[in-house]
C-alpha cells in the first residue's frame, strides 16, 4: 500500500459545503484508484486550467491558489518517488 499524502480537502476548499458534506472527499477516490503517476498527471493537468483560466471567471487569486496547491501535491508525489 502507498503511503498517503496528508491534505484536507475542506483546507484546500476553505471549508465550501460541498467538500465539507461528501463522506469521502474526491482525490483520495482519485488517489486510491489512479496510479501515482496518473494521480500525477491529473494534479498538472487540473493547475494548467486553473492557470489559464486565471481572472476569466473574476476569481484570480483563487484560481491561481488552487492551482498552487495542486502542483504542490504533484512535487509532494514526485519528491516521495524519489526516497
Amino acid at each position: 500500500m502507498k503511503k498517503k499524502a496528508s491534505r484536507s480537502a475542506t483546507r484546500y476548499t476553505g471549508g465550501s459545503a460541498h467538500y465539507q458534506e461528501l463522506g469521502i472527499q474526491p482525490w483520495d477516490v482519485m488517489e486510491s484508484c489512479f496510479t501515482p503517476e496518473e494521480f500525477k498527471g491529473f494534479l498538472k493537468g487540473s493547475a494548467l486550467k486553473r492557470l489559464m483560466r486565471a481572472n476569466t471567471k473574476g476569481v484570480e487569486l483563487e484560481d491561481l491558489i488552487k492551482a498552487h496547491h495542486e502542483l504542490g501535491h504533484a512535487i509532494a508525489l514526485l519528491k516521495e518517488q524519489e526516497e
